[in-house]
């Protein structure tokens, strides 16, 4: 009797929720493994641009000589003079990257970003109002934490391990080696001639790095949980290990790494600074744990910050601790007193972008529970914010008509923003309605709200310091609307599209409908069609001509969830959230294609199309700026094609076990990859040189540029246990798997 356990460890993009750690039980696979996809694929279309900061506060780092703090917060990194604790004061937001922004490292002037799926990259902040790149590096995984020791950055990969990067030269970092026999690096640190591994799922691993060209593995502590991050002092590491709190590793023998003391703190420790005799614990939901580690055998919490929020690193300086909180950004305690310790300052971050419109040389964004947002886009490549306006509600979408901003503000119904000074955006009225206040279109003196719950309202805004509500027509589900001549267009959730008459705008009237097949979430409407993004089930086109019969005539199936469209000539844009934004001819009404299209760091739920520009809402990921090229090729590398194509995983069978992976079809004209077998450990106790007798089968959907393959490795001789399979590709890009042997 065989008994067999297998699986695969992959994260999946889950659908966008409001809070990625919103209660469950591992905030950072929902905030980490889900807020991030594999790859920025592309066709037909060019990055120009971002805006990328939003609700993603995962990482800190500190120049302690000028007082200042640099805190990601989603795709950027803020500067923030806090020499004045009680109040940190934003010295710049130039530092723009491609990514998320995963861990920091200070020295010398310099910043070391861990940036996600954008690498590794190089800022000279010596100017901190004027940060300027030197450099970037590619990684074959995801950047998720950063060390940097002598000319060396060592880079936490994730799936990827360990990669060691020659930085003397910062404007042209060269990996020069790298080690892969790790589950998850989550972390690193460094010191001396080791390399200390926060292996999520295993660990503690210490890699000797004394010759940087072919790091080893040499010492496993096993952690009783997730591991987070790592700090070190003396002869000591200190381990932020999720639901089991702060471990204390004694590393002083670096091949018997082992276990001397424990704390498990109240809430989901997620990293750690040390200072003196205290560690301090950034405990995600329970705040900031003071914890006394002057006997390494028995540390103790000796003072809390209990904080509603969500903790994710901490650096610590003079007497304040400065916190990543993913949502609400930096956050100032002051820890003079260690056993009362007190929040004194906080520096807020941007939330969600929901919605996005462009006037002139200005995109308004809707930033959910942030308020509205201006940003100068005089200049694409490097847009610029330069007004901010909080206010109550939660904005979701927004129209601009002249000198005002009418806004879908959630429970608080209609806003209304007098933006003749861009630079100072003024909230002038509220507009209450029942319902939840999703969407918004503007047509002559009056503005049209799909209030979930409510319906359609229609408001006079021939004041705008004055709105008032006018109609309203019952639609139970009510997401989206758009109005073209005498009719709105109203989307009503799995309801489908109603057609609603407002020529008598204070008694609008249903006239027609059409069940989609999904959810309508939004609708855009040129010439004889309306155009619908319905979820799931991608760009449905609808014949409006007779708006008591209307029918579906064509469709266009997208991969993600399309939240948005803008019809502009013949092209429809899809804002299609995971998926990104994508482009469809819609020339022959009836067989619109996708001529183009480019993945999002984040989430793509708006859009607006002015000129040449694309630009996108991209929730967590602020706005992203693109244009089409149609050149028929994508803006990716060859190894962003082998990442975007390639996988593996395992099939158990008698005595053995069957390896299936994807290639491109490149490969089979170019060096055949590498299959490797390793041990719980990380020790490679096997290596399979594939040649052509690999057997192809048919291609896989929906990819037609991708095959898979098989390979079958006996494991009779093998003892029983934990084991890893990696797949290594002919440009160093990996894949691996993981499976349990039990005989």
């Amino acid at each position: 009797m065989w008994i067999f356990l297998w699986f695969c460890l992959i994260f999946n993009p889950s659908a966008h929720n409001e809070s990625a750690t919103d209660g469950s039980k591992n905030p950072v696979a929902d905030s980490f493994g889900a807020g991030e996809k594999a790859g920025f694929d592309s066709l037909n279309m060019n990055f120009v641009g971002n805006w990328p900061f939003g609700s993603g506060s995962w990482a800190v780092a500190a120049d302690s000589s000028r007082g200042i703090v640099f805190l990601g917060a989603s795709g950027g990194v803020y500067s923030i003079d806090v020499n004045t604790p009680s109040n940190p004061i934003k010295i710049s937001e130039g530092i723009h990257t491609r990514g998320l922004v995963r861990d920091l490292f200070y020295r010398d002037s310099t910043l070391y970003i861990a940036d996600g799926k954008g690498g590794f990259e190089i800022w000279n902040v010596k100017n901190s109002g004027n940060p300027e790149k030197l450099g970037y590096y590619l990684t074959s995984g995801k950047a998720w934490g950063v060390g940097v020791s002598g000319d060396y950055g060592y880079i936490a990969d994730y799936s990827s391990g360990l990669c060691i990067i020659d930085i003397k030269n910062p404007s042209n970092p060269q990996e020069i080696s790298a080690y892969e026999g790790i589950d998850y690096a989550y972390d690193v640190a460094v010191s001396g001639d080791y390399a200390y591994i926060a292996d999520c799922n295993n660990g503690l691993r210490v890699i000797d790095i004394s010759d940087s060209s072919n790091p080893q593995e040499v010492g496993l502590y096993t952690a009783p949980s997730y591991t987070e991050a790592i700090a070190l002092s003396g002869n000591y590491a200190y381990v932020a290990c999720y639901d089991s709190g702060l471990r204390i590793v004694d590393i002083s023998d670096s091949s018997n790494p082992h276990e001397v003391g424990a704390y498990d703190t109240p809430g989901y420790a997620l990293n750690v600074a040390i200072r003196g005799a205290y560690a301090y614990v950034a405990d995600c939901n329970h705040g900031l744990r003071v914890v006394d580690i002057s006997i390494a055998s028995n540390p103790h919490e000796v003072g809390a910050c209990d904080i509603s929020g969500f903790l994710f690193d901490v650096v610590v300086f003079g007497n304040y601790a400065y916190v990543a909180d993913e949502l609400a950004g930096l956050r100032v305690i002051d820890i003079s007193n260690s056993s009362n310790p007190q929040e004194v300052g906080i520096y807020k971050i941007p939330h969600h972008a929901y919605g996005v419109a462009i006037n002139g040389n200005y995109a308004y964004v809707a930033d959910c529970k942030a308020g509205l947002r201006v940003l100068d886009i005089a200049d694409p490549s490097n847009p610029k914010e330069i007004g901010c306006k909080e206010t109550p509600g939660r904005l979701r979408d927004l129209a601009i008509k002249g000198n005002y901003a009418y806004v879908a503000n959630g429970i608080c119904g209609l806003g209304v923003y007098d933006i003749m000074t861009p630079s100072n955006p003024i909230y002038i009225r509220e507009c209450p309605l029942t319902g939840y206040s999703w969407d918004i279109a503007v047509q002559d003196s009056y503005a049209y709200v799909a209030a979930q719950n409510s319906g359609l309202r229609v408001i006079d805004i021939k004041d705008p310091r004055e709105p008032h509500s006018i109609g309203f027509c019952p639609v139970w589900q009510t997401r989206a609307v758009t109005v073209s001549g005498n009719y709105a267009y109203v989307g009503d959730g799995p309801f489908g599209v109603h057609i609603i008459d407002i020529s008598d705008p204070y008694h609008p009237e249903k006239k027609g409908s059409y069940v989609t097949p999904g959810n309508v979430l939004a609708v855009a409407v040129s010439g004889d069609y309306a155009y619908i993004a319905d979820c799931n089930n991608g760009l449905r086109v609808i014949d409006i001509r007779n708006p008591d019969s209307l029918k579906e005539i064509g469709f266009c199936d997208t991969p993600g969830n399309a939240e948005d469209v803008v019809v502009l000539g013949d092209y429809a844009y899809v804002a299609d959230c995971g998926s990104g934004v994508r482009v469809i001819d819609i020339s022959d009404p009836f067989n619109p294609k996708e001529v183009a299209f480019y993945d999002t760091p984040g989430y793509a739920l708006g859009i607006a199309v002015d000129g040449e520009y694309i630009y996108i809402a991209d929730k967590n990921a602020g706005i992203q700026i693109y244009k089409i090229s149609f050149t028929g090729v994508a803006e990716k590398s060859e190894r962003d094609l082998y990442v975007a194509s390639s996988w593996i995983r395992t099939r158990m069978g008698k005595g053995g076990v069957l390896v299936e992976y994807s290639l491109p079809l490149l490969t089979l004209n170019s060096q055949l990859p590498t299959i490797f077998l390793y041990d719980v450990l990380g020790r490679e106790i096997d290596k399979f040189e594939l040649d052509t007798k690999t057997r192809p089968s048919q291609p896989l959907t929906p990819n037609p540029q991708t095959l898979t393959h098989e390979f079958w490795i006996d494991m009779n001789n093998y003892a029983n246990g934990v084991y890893f399979i990696k797949l290594t590709l002919p440009d160093r890009t990996t894949k691996k798997c993981k499976f349990i042997w039990v005989r």
